[in-house]
């Protein structure tokens, strides 16, 4: 892979901590320049690792171990503290140079459930927990002395919100109001992180063993939505790594341990599948922090409150059904369908109908005796919108009715037939005329016109319903095919640029080969003849040295005749004697 210029060039081996994340004054998390620069000079792989949990557990702690090890001494690294006040505020990022290639990326999150905290936290990781999720390669949640219920709920929950919010599509008015607004949602998902439990301080023998028991309840105990949630929106089976005291003699090789179980995970990959880069991490941080910003459909950031379920459950939820249920009451009474005035309850001043009047009426109960229950407004508004929505519903279920039995009336000359033939019941029903009628018209004529006019406006009436709700399908489909087209075309880009990254990969691999090759064979020919050269140089040595030991050597010809005379003297000698 690529190597960064402070890889390259021998640069420190661990950059940073800076800050990656920081909430302005409405509570809205704003991206920091030097955060993202750090993550910038970071090459592929890249292992990605956000730390959360309780305040005042240990994260900034163990992250400095993880990066900074035992040399670190505390003189650098993230803010710790030894108060009770929170240290961290949004996140703070840092980079580790591995031996084996690779980077280690650790993100430190502020803490939750602290009492002097951030608001967005309080009962819950946030939107920092969201962040963290699609973000890590490894999400390690870190807890103090032991594990207990309050984190596997949390954890759940996290799950269970973090499962398709990049999927969901946005509202639509937020599809109709800017392009930039709808490109901000399609974010496409990667693979699931893993969970790592990591105990500071455990005060237990703690291990994989106890892992695999957390998502098994004990059997009648109503806690196997937070773990299923926890399974399935988690890859892989969850680990927990226990760390003793900082001055134990097995802190560090358990710290040791801790980082190997985090790189060896997947390294952090691109839609595409191929490996990402901390360029690549920083551009996905900013489409998840915009699509969390956006218009579309947020999940619930934080449990609900304890009290807040109660009020709802014994109090407003409650209401809310025994005014639908009156609302549908009178508005399925026969007079409510013929246009006669009803009430809704005797408090009502003026008569209404299953209507805009009738609506509004029912609001303004619920907010009378809503009023008295020790709920937050927000709590207030959300159920009094759903009520709306109920009641519009069953307005337009009753829509419905009217026109179906509408249909299964007998045609219009049977009813006047019926209408002449049949006595004048009740001497009220001459009111029911919305407009004056001559004085000579007969009490059955004018009995039959005001049907007919009751018809008039209720077919009217269906038929300003149908209108109204056939334009805001239309615009909705118009919306989610406008929405569609612009995902096509983002995944076509994304494909295409997948593409050509890959060919250009390719082309790089292949361009580095030849020219190895090319070396490699250059080399080898330089050595052949540089071989040659020298075996060349030791004959030419060797022949040299022959001819030096020929000339050193007597001549045999004058020594055998020298031979020959000797043995002749010796012959004649041994003749005389």
């Amino acid at each position: 892979p690529h190597l960064p210029p402070y890889f390259a060039m021998g640069g420190p081996s661990v950059l940073g901590p800076q800050p990656l994340l920081r909430p302005d004054t409405h509570g809205r998390l704003q991206l920091q320049e030097e955060g993202l620069a750090l993550l910038r000079e970071v090459g592929a792989p890249v292992h990605v690792a956000f730390t959360i949990g309780g305040s005042r557990c240990g994260k900034s702690t163990a992250c400095n171990a993880l990066l900074f090890g035992p040399e670190h001494g505390g003189k650098c690294g993230f803010e710790t503290g030894s108060s009770f006040d929170p240290v961290t505020t949004g996140v703070d990022i840092a980079a580790k140079k591995l031996r084996d290639g690779g980077t280690l990326v650790v993100a430190d999150c502020e803490g939750a459930f602290h009492i002097c905290g951030s608001a967005q936290s309080a009962r819950g990781f946030g939107s920092l927990g969201l962040l963290a999720y699609h973000l890590s390669c490894v999400v390690v949640h870190v807890s103090m002395g032991s594990i207990d219920e309050r984190d596997i709920e949390v954890l759940g929950h996290l799950a269970a919100s973090a499962e398709g919010f990049l999927e969901s599509s946005p509202h639509s008015e937020g599809v109709a109001k800017t392009k930039d607004s709808s490109r901000s949602s399609l974010v496409p998902e990667l693979p699931s992180p893993r969970l790592l439990l990591l105990v500071n301080g455990a005060r237990f023998d703690l291990g994989d063993a106890v892992a695999r028991r957390l998502l098994r309840p004990p059997e009648g105990a109503a806690r196997q939505c937070a773990r299923s949630a926890i399974a399935r929106g988690f890859s892989g089976q969850p680990a927990l790594e226990a760390l003793p005291a900082c001055d134990h003699q097995a802190y560090w090789p358990k710290v040791d341990e801790l980082r190997r179980r985090i790189v060896e995970s997947p390294a952090a990959v691109l839609p595409s599948g191929l490996q990402a880069s901390g360029a690549d991490v920083a551009q996905r941080l900013a489409q998840i922090l915009a699509r969390l910003h956006g218009d579309g459909p947020t999940p619930a950031l934080e449990p609900e409150p304890a009290a807040e379920a109660v009020l709802r459950s014994m109090h407003l939820d409650p209401l809310v059904e025994e005014i639908a249920n009156k609302f549908a009451a009178v508005g399925s009474q026969p007079s409510s369908a013929s246009g006669t005035p009803v009430r809704l309850s005797r408090s009502s001043r003026r008569p209404l109908s299953p209507s805009k009047q009738g609506i509004t009426e029912a609001l303004t109960e619920f907010d009378e005796r809503a009023a008295s229950v020790p709920a937050r407004p927000e709590l207030i508004q959300e159920v009094r919108e759903r009520l709306a929505a109920r009641l519009t519903g069953i307005c337009d279920a009753l829509a419905r009715g009217r026109r179906e039995a509408a249909l299964r009336r007998p045609d219009s000359s049977s009813r006047l037939r019926d209408s002449s033939l049949r006595p004048d019941r009740s001497p009220s029903t001459e009111n029911e005329t919305r407009t004056p009628t001559p004085p000579c018209t007969p009490t059955g004529k004018r009995r039959s016109l005001a049907m007919l006019q009751a018809s008039i406006e209720d077919a009217e009436l269906r038929l300003g319903s149908m209108q109204s709700g056939t334009a805001q399908r239309l615009a909705e489909l118009r919306q989610e095919f406008s929405f569609a087209k612009e995902q096509a075309r983002q995944l076509a880009e994304q494909a295409a640029a997948s593409e050509e990254e890959t060919s250009a990969a390719v082309r790089s691999w292949h361009e580095r080969w030849q020219d190895r090759l090319q070396d490699i064979s250059l080399e080898l020919a330089h050595s052949s003849d540089v071989q040659v050269a020298a075996s060349n140089e030791a004959v030419a040595s060797l022949r040299e040295e022959l001819r030096d030991t020929e000339a050193l050597m007597p001549d045999v010809i004058s020594c055998a005749s020298l031979l020959d005379d000797l043995r002749g003297g010796l012959e004649e000698l041994q003749i005389s004697k």
